[in-house]
């Protein structure tokens, strides 16, 4: 099956729910809840008003990571953040990520889970740990959450982006695949369990994340699954291969699957179709399940609440692991997380079910059914190394350069949205 390609900007952009400039979260706060503001998804108009107050007001000072220029990652973090960066060589060129440590894991000796948390189409890195949740579920339980950087160069994409297919980095309206994300992915593991503060469980490694981040999840959960013990991601479905034999022949069958969906969702639709061609969800847990040699299913289970449904698959093959689910959200749109009195503006129609504690629930009963390519659970030796830039401010010309860049795509988008009326 094929998908249309949806041009930039027009994906993970939704109705506005005022039009104060966007901030940058982690900078605002002073504690450590992350919880001051996420990114608006405001129409064509006010994302142009946005984007220009951001870039000429409150835009951060520059890292050292150039080419992350589309969405920079401030320099200072709040306690428990650290900032990493490596150099991916000429393709990918330098690519970042921030890691969440909270001292209920550092108080461990054991190993902990390692939960990758991807942001979508158009977002950044910062500012997941203000809606996804999976920040508070660390403080809870312990454990290490990392969030990486999409593409962010604008000389090779219009807007943030992971690869995750067909999905969602473009250029001038052009598909670009360039970027490698499951290499910077396998490197993000390598080099957090190699410097972790914490020891991790190499055996417990888990994608999640947001739409296009969600997308990317489920394609490492094919091609990496000897790394990867499970995926549980939200508002997305598999944009990599069109039918489960098209799935890579080093792929096991074995990498269990939960994605959160609200059936409201009109941006990647729960039924699937619309202008972007996405499969529905149902279709997407059918696909996965087939590729998991799953025997029975679907059983649809609703919960006692009334809020949402639970679509599952079991008897899968490989010694039974590959356990595919979907959660189904009544009247719920594309940010399927649960709002809280600290939940930031401007996501839409979210929930009161607490979906990411169902999503960690679900990954964190999985394991890898053989030994990590990483290698065995470690204890540390050392800090994390982090690429830390000295705290200054743009120069002239970069600020030129980020507001010339900022001025073309608010261009883009008013255009493509007058060519959608």
């Amino acid at each position: 099956s094929s998908f249309l390609l949806p041009p930039p900007f027009l994906i993970f952009l939704v109705r506005p729910q005022n039009l104060d400039p966007p901030q940058h979260p982690i900078v605002e706060t002073n504690d450590t809840n992350m919880s001051s503001r996420a990114p608006h998804r405001p129409n064509a108009a006010a994302t142009a008003t946005a984007l220009l107050l951001l870039t000429a007001t409150s835009a951060p000072a520059l890292t050292d990571a150039a080419q992350d220029d589309l969405c920079p990652i401030p320099n200072e973090l709040p306690p428990n953040f650290a900032r990493t960066c490596v150099d991916l060589g000429e393709a990918s060129g330098d690519r970042c990520w921030i890691t969440y440590t909270p001292p209920a894991a550092a108080a461990t000796d054991s190993g902990v889970p390692l939960v990758v948390d991807m942001h979508g189409f158009t977002s950044c890195a910062f500012y997941n740990p203000t809606y996804t949740g999976w920040k508070e579920r660390a403080d809870a339980d312990g454990f290490v959450v990392v969030y990486p950087q999409g593409t962010a160069n604008s000389d090779v994409v219009d807007a943030t982006c992971f690869n995750a297919g067909q999905c969602c980095c473009f250029k001038d309206f052009a598909r670009v695949d360039e970027a490698d994300d499951v290499v910077f992915l396998r490197k993000l593991v390598d080099d957090t369990v190699a410097k972790s503060e914490v020891p991790i469980d190499t055996d417990r490694i888990y994608m999640a994340g947001h739409s296009n981040g969600c997308m990317m999840a489920q394609r490492m959960g094919a091609e990496v699954s000897d790394l990867v013990a499970a995926v549980c991601c939200h508002a997305g479905v598999q944009v990599a291969y069109g039918t489960a034999e098209d799935f890579p022949a080093v792929y096991n069958g074995s990498t269990s699957v939960l994605t959160v969906h609200g059936d409201a969702d009109d941006t990647v639709p729960y039924d699937g179709g619309g202008f972007l061609g996405f499969r529905g969800a149902e279709d997407n847990a059918a696909l996965w399940a087939e590729a998991n040699g799953c025997a029975a299913g679907p059983v649809v289970i609703e919960d006692e609440s009334g809020s949402f449904a639970t679509h599952a698959y079991s008897d899968c093959g490989n010694d039974g692991m590959g356990e595919v689910k979907l959660i189904q959200l009544y009247g719920v749109g594309h940010a399927p997380y649960m709002t809280t009195e600290t939940t930031p503006e401007g996501l839409g129609n979210m929930t009161d079910v607490d979906t990411t504690k169902l999503a960690q629930d679900f990954c964190f009963q999985h394991r890898l059914t053989s030994p990590s390519a990483v290698g065995p659970t470690r204890s540390p030796s050392q800090s994390p190394s982090t690429s830390q830039a000295p705290t200054q401010s743009p120069s002239t010309s970069d600020a030129t350069s980020m507001l010339c860049s900022t001025v073309k795509n608010v261009v883009m988008i008013l255009a493509v949205t007058l060519l959608l009326r």
